[in-house]
């Protein structure tokens, strides 16, 4: 019995355990996701609506390094991009101009020893840069034009988040299944202890009384030898 509720008690530990998991997700890492994501959702309606402000037919024109391309200077505007990434002494992140709305950052990784460039609205969006001058722009055009998809991205996880959400609060309200199971063989046990340590101490005690008998027969002895004498 006593390894019955040493099991059990194991168990119920680990539930409690497993509980308070469920408990700091439902209570912190659910909420601030939901939170981020439903930012994240209302920072590509933004960047959405600024896009579609400034779409126009064909080449929108660009700002790079302080030298605007009009819709006509397409090619121009590659090659100051390629231009700029040579120019480029640093790996740190530098504002290069603008495209659409977006600010245009340029950083060189070291690592996979290639340019990337981040157009940054409410969020930001990011792209490998590569050595045409036309590639970059429509790499540029891509990205911006993925917003819708990169919504309905952020608008699944959301609803997942939701469920997760419900799915949590529905296991907190699950008791331990075996709880009744631990209280009636702790009872058992508790009631078995205490008959066994009955059983003992009137062991013990029937014990002292023999101990005294004992002691007491040399002393009957000794006297009835000395009435004799």
């Amino acid at each position: 019995l006593e390894v019955q509720v040493s099991k059990l008690k194991l168990l119920k530990s680990n539930y409690l355990s497993m509980r308070y998991s469920l408990e700091d997700r439902l209570l912190k890492k659910v909420p601030k996701d939901i939170r981020l994501t439903e930012e994240n959702i209302a920072g590509c309606e933004a960047d959405m609506a600024l896009y579609a402000q400034h779409k126009v037919d064909g080449f929108a024109g660009i700002t790079v390094s302080g030298t605007a391309y009009g819709k006509d200077e397409k090619k121009d505007a590659g090659v100051a991009i390629l231009a700029a990434c040579m120019a480029k002494t640093s790996g740190n992140e530098s504002v290069i101009g603008n495209y659409m709305g977006f600010d245009l950052f340029l950083a060189y990784d070291s690592f996979t020893k290639t340019f990337k460039m981040r157009m940054e609205g409410t969020l930001s969006y990011r792209i490998d840069l590569g050595e045409d001058a036309y590639g970059n722009i429509t790499r540029m055009d891509n990205a911006l034009a993925s917003i819708p998809s990169r919504k309905q991205g952020y608008e699944r996880t959301l609803s997942e988040l939701h469920d997760q959400e419900r799915n949590l609060k529905e296991e907190l309200e699950k008791p331990f299944p075996q709880e009744d199971e631990l209280r009636e063989k702790t009872d058992r046990l508790t009631e078995l202890d205490a008959l066994l340590n009955l059983d003992k101490h009137e062991s013990d005690t029937i014990g002292e009384e023999d101990e005294d008998r004992e002691r007491e027969l040399p002393e009957e002895s000794s006297t009835q030898l000395a009435t004799t004498l």
